[in-house]
């Protein structure tokens, strides 16, 4: 399931482009979007990364690498979260 088909599951809004304000409010880097342990959907809800699925981190670890923000903490933190389940 790609994040869009995902996204779409949720029964959220639709899935959004670069030039959304949804994307821009999603990715900005806010303090209660970036703390540790915390993940913001592109619907803007917060889950804790521990309860995220095998498959929602790994779409979410595949965004980023396809939209070039792959190089962060806060995907470091995704990346290692599903490596402790042996994924």
């Amino acid at each position: 399931m790609s994040e869009a088909e995902y996204q779409a599951s949720l029964g959220g809004p639709e899935p959004w482009d670069d030039d959304d304000e949804l994307y821009d409010r999603a990715m900005r880097p806010l303090e209660d979007r970036t703390a540790r342990g915390l993940w913001t959907t592109g619907a803007g809800d917060v889950l804790e990364i521990a309860g995220m699925t095998d498959e929602h981190l790994e779409n979410a670890i595949a965004y980023a690498e396809r939209n070039g923000f792959d190089d962060t903490d806060k995907i470091d933190e995704l990346r290692a979260e599903l490596a402790t389940r042996g994924s």
